[in-house]
């Protein structure tokens, strides 16, 4: 699997330079997303200190914004590369060897384990969910490990983004 570890490293970053040049320039604008989570959490946990973790096959239009804001990311993924390349693999190879299935499934644990220890490890107030053609807390929901650490967030709502129409759903912690 470490053998095309180190091209997605690089396609992340390269994305998020990207998004960095487009903001400046006035092309992109995560400002609704962000502004509306930290009033979610406002109103939710006031007083606390706001975190927030997201999952999607879209690089966290938040994430560079966050840690310039002075916030520390502290999860494996800045987004889920590893699981569009799953859905896309299972969606364009009908006939998965062996050998395939059981890697596929070692790197299905992997994320579900991962994000799961994540979760349960930074505890974040707000917890994003992408709107992905796989349905991502049921693909999760396969570990009970992050059953038990999911159990601790409520739905709060859908957040829309007014530029790109792409749909959010946002989570809160509770206690």
């Amino acid at each position: 699997m470490r053998s095309w570890l180190g091209p997605y490293i690089l396609l992340a970053s390269m994305a998020l330079s990207s998004m960095l040049i487009m903001h400046e320039q006035g092309l992109y604008d995560p400002a609704d997303l962000l502004d509306r989570a930290k009033q979610v959490h406002e109103a939710v946990d006031p007083g606390e200190p706001f975190s927030f973790y997201q999952l999607g096959f879209r690089v966290a239009p938040m994430y560079p914004f966050g840690v310039s804001d002075g916030m520390f990311w502290n999860y494996h993924f800045d987004y889920l590369w590893l699981l569009q390349s799953i859905y896309s693999y299972q969606k364009n190879n009908a006939v998965i060897s062996p050998e395939g299935f059981y890697k596929l499934n070692k790197a299905k644990e992997f994320l579900r384990e991962t994000v799961a220890a994540d979760l349960e490890r930074n505890r974040p107030s707000i917890l994003l969910i992408q709107r992905e053609p796989i349905n991502i807390i049921n693909f999760f929901s396969e570990s009970p490990h992050f059953v038990e650490v999911f159990r601790h967030y409520d739905f709060y709502e859908k957040f829309i983004d007014s530029s790109s129409m792409k749909e959010t759903y946002i989570f809160v912690r509770t206690p």
